[in-house]
């Protein structure tokens, strides 16, 4: 036989196409191997190497690519696990806020049911110094007041609405390190 170049690209053809015939119902491993032993063959002409070595070099790199897709897998998988802690974290966050404006709802409501009390009893509060001291002014003969007596019910009248509106305000509209204050 001659061994000449052509001659040998023919029997790689010729071996090739053995190899190719369609083989019934074959498991994907014995594909795999098949398919490592086509390599094998096709390969060991340009390749120096035994095909035993040949054979641990794919193993290898099947491994290394098998390492590489679990690192990836464990990668991604970390990866969930960070954001179904951050989701949880918001969802959180959501329910407190919910909570919060619930809580600030209600206080708003409170305050808007007590400003309207207070009102009316500053109202009437004034009303009646106003009446007294009208009395007085006006009923010298049957309603009288020591000069005195009227300017410590005046004063302290006044003193007691200012103190209350202070209250009331601080109350209605409390500043921001009140508020940090009660957290």
């Amino acid at each position: 036989m001659n061994d000449s170049p052509t001659n040998l690209s023919k029997k790689n053809s010729a071996a090739a196409a053995q190899n190719r015939q369609p083989v019934a119902a074959a498991p994907p491993s014995a594909v795999k191997a098949e398919s490592r032993e086509v390599m094998l063959e096709s390969q060991t002409e340009n390749i120096s190497l035994p095909p035993d070595k040949l054979n641990d070099l794919f193993l290898e790199a099947e491994l290394t690519a098998r390492q590489k897709a679990f690192t990836e897998l464990e990668r991604l998988r970390i990866e969930n696990q960070k954001l179904q802690i951050e989701n949880q974290g918001l969802e959180l966050q959501n329910l407190r806020l919910k909570d919060e404006s619930g809580r600030l709802t209600e206080l708003h409501d409170t305050r808007k049911q007590y400003v309207g009390r207070l009102f009316w009893l500053i109202t009437a509060w004034l009303a009646v110094v106003v009446a007294l001291v009208a009395l007085t002014a006006t009923l010298k003969n049957i309603f009288t007041l020591a000069d005195s007596v009227l300017i410590a019910f005046i004063t302290s009248t006044t003193v007691s609405v200012i103190a209350l509106f202070v209250i009331v305000a601080k109350w209605l509209f409390p500043s921001a390190n009140d508020d940090k204050k009660n957290d």
